[in-house]
């Protein structure tokens, strides 16, 4: 009789899964990174700096300055130095906070903003900090008075100045900035010209909310690696110089709420890296340029003095995501062709004429639509009801006839219940569309939907989303507005 031997697996020694076991234990602890030790007279500096920080603020967690929140050091073996330091926030005001600062000669960035300093690091005599610093943010605090010499920042990359309360002209106090990339002075009172004294590497430019007057200089074109330019909020005037081709890399330009006029340059179409430009609020004229949206995803061109007809193509591009023409003269179709990626479309204020294109139902992403205060007739399309992302719905002033399609109830982020029945206490006015109708009202009443403001009620709405369809509600946010 044969005998079957069964095969067992080999054990393995307790000892030997011991000898294991510590091994893989030592070289876990051998891996783990002890806290780094600042250098002494760096330690010295950063108990200075405790000293003036609020003990509500808890900031110093440990005897080590380099385990602190906001401060992180180099990773040397033997004596560590603070290369960042993060106090943002912290309520600060004392000017020797600054002083002691500067003597971080090994500190890279510094980010002190949300507080409430009153001097830049500039005025500091000596401040070693100024060889490394590579990015300094001084935003939101109480700076005021003129922009100081920047002189000895030979690392600067970064400078962010922007919501104080600075002010005068600015000349050539930036021009000692060789490595300067990003420059963020919005929200101040500047005054007088665009400066253009800066080095040319600027690749991100924000003068918005200053006082900048004059137009708008052909210096700034020699800036060819820009990508973000930011000039609204000033009062700039005249025409906007046709030179943006020098801008291969610009992604972002805004020029809103100055008073430039003319015509909507035409280089902008050929800039193909550029996807969001905000131009509203300005007195510009003309018609819009055909195949403008050929690369920009966002486009504001709202309070202006735009007029013509719609490109064909305007609102086609498959990457078109917002725009907005709001308060123009403009006038004539809405175009037929809608981009899927569509979600914010603000036509509102104008002279369009004809009806909605049924083939709006395309734009499935569609989530704000304002086609108010135009003469726009026929029926609202039932095609509405594909677009489920839709949380506002302005058709105001307009000529529309016929009922409020059913297909509307499948919008479920506006609604819930049966349409059009709305909540008690919602105020839906819909004067300025004679004709316009509930589906169960008599065509010839003098007391249909043309005519009358009325509190229709359900019980299975949802009241806390809005829903505005040929009316507007009264818990219309401002935010969507501007």
């Amino acid at each position: 009789m044969e005998v079957i031997r069964q095969h067992r697996a080999p054990v393995m020694s307790p000892w030997l899964l011991i000898l294991f076991l510590f091994l893989g234990v030592s070289v876990a602890v051998a891996s783990m990174k002890s806290p780094v030790q600042l250098n002494k007279a760096q330690e010295k500096i950063m108990r200075d700096i405790l000293s003036s920080v609020s003990s509500t603020k808890n900031w110093n967690t440990s005897s080590n300055p380099c385990q602190w929140s906001g401060v992180h050091c180099s990773s040397a073996a033997s004596s560590a130095f603070v290369i960042r330091l993060s106090l943002t926030g912290y309520g600060l005001s004392n000017a020797t906070i600054l002083a002691s600062i500067c003597h971080l000669d090994t500190l890279q960035s510094l980010d002190l903003s949300k507080n409430f300093f009153t001097d830049l690091p500039t005025k500091f005599s000596p401040c070693p900090m100024k060889a490394e610093l590579q990015v300094l943010d001084l935003s939101s605090n109480m700076l005021s008075g003129h922009l100081g010499n920047f002189s000895g920042f030979q690392k600067l990359e970064v400078l962010d100045l922007s919501f104080n309360s600075l002010n005068g002209n600015i000349s050539t106090q930036l021009s000692d900035l060789p490595k300067l990339r990003s420059l963020n002075l919005s929200s101040n009172g500047f005054e007088g010209l665009v400066p253009t004294s800066m080095v040319p590497s600027l690749e991100q430019l924000v003068f918005s909310g200053n006082n900048f007057g004059g137009h708008i200089p052909m210096g700034l074109f020699r800036y060819g690696n820009l990508t973000l330019l930011d000039l609204s909020q000033n009062n700039l005037i005249g025409e906007v110089p046709d030179g943006f081709l020098s801008f291969p890399e610009l992604r972002i330009l805004l020029l809103s709420e100055n008073n430039l006029t003319g015509k909507i340059p035409r280089s902008l179409l050929n800039v193909t890296t550029l996807f969001r430009f905000a131009s509203n609020e300005n007195k510009f004229s003309g018609s819009i340029p055909q195949g403008i949206t050929k690369n920009i995803r966002m486009l504001d061109l709202s309070y202006n003095m735009l007029n013509g007809e719609m490109p064909s193509d305007l609102l086609s591009p498959d990457s078109l995501e917002t725009i907005d023409l709001t308060a123009n003269r403009l006038e004539g179709l809405i175009p037929g062709n809608f981009s899927r990626s569509l979600y914010h479309l603000r036509l509102g204020c104008n002279m369009l004429s004809g009806s909605i294109p049924e083939s709006i139902g395309n734009a499935i992403r569609l989530s704000y639509l304002e086609l108010d205060d135009n003469q726009l007739k026929g029926p609202i399309p039932s095609q509405l009801g594909k677009c489920k992302n839709m949380v506002l719905m302005d058709l105001s002033t307009n000529k529309l006839q016929g009922v409020v399609p059913d297909e509307l109830s499948n919008l479920q982020k506006l609604l819930s219940g049966p349409m059009p029945e709305f909540p008690r206490g919602v105020m839906v006015d819909v004067t300025g569309n004679p004709g316009l109708r509930k589906g169960t009202e008599d065509p010839d009443s003098r007391y249909n939907m043309a005519s009358t403001q009325d509190d229709f009620r359900s019980t299975t709405w949802v009241a806390a989303v809005s829903f505005v369809v040929g009316f507007i509600i009264s818990f219309y946010w401002a935010g969507i507005r501007k």
